[in-house]
């Protein structure tokens, strides 16, 4: 569930800086005795009061957190309005995305769970989905909503710390397979009490099967079938109450969901770090909060590329076959960077123009060059000047950029340099490109003759 909370006191301090939003989920299940084949829709339990146990997004301390149930706690506007019904949070990616609505005005709390009626959209490709609903296979729904106001409720004499949000907003709900919220359970139309036992007592027991041996885990298991099996007779609740379960370690329990939270946070940023300059640095952040696991986290970075990557200008529908030339980014920013330079070497005769060269005035050669690295996708922060050179002189367009900006300053000096030869040479054409040499008389006098021991006269 989202947790905007600005004021939430944690022995007087916040939890965690104010500006920060964290997503928790709370699962629940669908009721699929209810499901109405005329109007595809089907009633679940999206929180029944369960304490989860999460992790604080900047300290990592973990915490168990409660949803208040009572009057005025829950702000159901926007599910009453038609919130969407998605799959795991998914709100990033296409309206495909969406499955259905929360059927208005359906959202309360009954009996002391908060419920609500979903309905799903009749496309032909929902039709396996709205199947397994009405068969039961999918059951299990989870809850995004934002935390406005939460208050520390640590039952006395317990070292965990437990919050409860007294002021919450439900916005989306979500189709799920792994629930946390395990005192959610079916809620069914035509039959109640011995069908709800069942489940508990299957629920409670393969969550105890964590700490057992291969051979308790057995026999647990085979009572559990049996139970199921014949769940409304007398003799099978018997055999499920008979059932010894071992104590559940909480702590160790809690210290595992602590580690597992950890791991998750800091494999959504390995997966998003080569891609942060096209996603942006929000967007790991963005699926650390909705809860997303690390295969989906997968998913959705791939679904964010594709899109970014099929962003392309509109063409005319009359006219197949269009096409569209555009301009390299990377073009661009040489173009301006060499104009730049160039206004800066003799700004009195270059003049910049909007969108070329104006947005890297005053700026260095260095910063020039840490902008190509960042171009390029590298972090250069905490880098030093001299490798910050090195780098964009080995692995980016800056020596192109300098390289171009000295042609141009030499030509413009050839241009400028007066034209003094054209005082003792003419110009001539020649018939093609071979070399071509000249040879003209001087107005040299005769030579004289000259013995081998005389002597070389000057006349005067």
């Amino acid at each position: 569930m989202e947790d905007t909370t600005t004021a939430a006191e944690l022995t007087g301090a916040p939890l965690g800086p104010p500006a920060h939003t964290q997503v928790e989920t709370f699962s629940a299940s669908f009721a699929p005795d209810t499901w109405d084949d005329g109007d595809s829709t089907v009633d679940c339990v999206f929180y029944s009061g369960a304490i989860v146990p999460r992790v604080d997004f900047w300290t990592g301390e973990p915490y168990d957190l409660v949803l208040s149930l009572d009057p005025g706690a829950i702000r159901m506007d926007r599910l009453n309005s038609g919130a969407p019904v998605v799959d795991n949070h998914n709100t990033f990616g296409s309206i495909r995305d969406q499955l259905g609505v929360v059927k208005p005005g359906t959202a309360r709390v009954e009996k002391g769970k908060a419920v609500a009626t979903l309905q799903f959209s009749q496309r032909d490709e929902l039709a396996p989905l709205r199947a397994d609903i009405k068969a039961g296979i999918v059951r299990n729904v989870s809850v995004g909503a934002r935390i406005v106001t939460k208050n520390e409720t640590t039952p006395k004499g317990q070292d965990r710390k437990q919050f409860t949000a007294i002021d919450w907003e439900p916005y989306e709900i979500s189709l799920t397979m792994v629930p946390a919220d395990a005192g959610a359970v079916l809620m069914s139309a035509a039959a109640a009490g011995p069908q709800n036992e069942v489940v508990e007592a299957t629920a409670f027991a393969a969550a105890a099967t964590r700490a057992t041996s291969p051979k308790e885990q057995k026999a647990m298991e085979n009572a559990t079938i049996t139970a199921g099996a014949s769940a409304r007779s007398e003799e099978s609740a018997a055999v499920v109450q008979a059932v010894a379960l071992p104590a559940v370690d909480e702590q160790k329990l809690r210290d595992e969901a602590v580690q597992a939270e950890r791991l998750r946070v800091a494999k959504i940023r390995e997966m998003t770090l080569p891609f942060q300059t096209q996603l942006g640095e929000r967007f790991s952040f963005e699926l650390i909060d909705s809860g997303a696991s690390s295969e989906n986290a997968g998913i959705r970075i791939l679904e964010r590329l594709a899109a970014l990557g099929r962003a392309e200008p509109p063409t005319d529908p009359n006219q197949p076959g269009n096409a569209t030339v555009t301009r390299d980014a990377a073009d661009t920013m040489r173009e301006s960077m060499a104009a730049y330079l160039l206004y800066r070497d003799n700004p009195s005769s270059v003049k910049l123009e909007e969108g070329k060269g104006r947005e890297y005035v005053g700026m260095r050669l260095s910063e020039l060059a840490r902008e190509c690295l960042e171009v390029k996708g590298v972090r250069t922060r905490g880098m030093n000047p001299d490798r910050i050179a090195l780098s964009a002189l080995t692995t980016t367009d800056f020596p192109a950029i300098l390289a171009n900006v000295a042609n141009k300053t030499l030509r413009e000096g050839y241009l400028a340099a007066p034209r003094t030869f054209t005082q003792f040479c003419r110009q001539v054409s020649a018939v093609d490109f071979k070399p071509v040499n000249r040879v003209q008389m001087s107005d040299l006098q005769a030579l004289q003759p000259l013995n081998e021991t005389g002597e070389y006269h000057r006349d005067g």
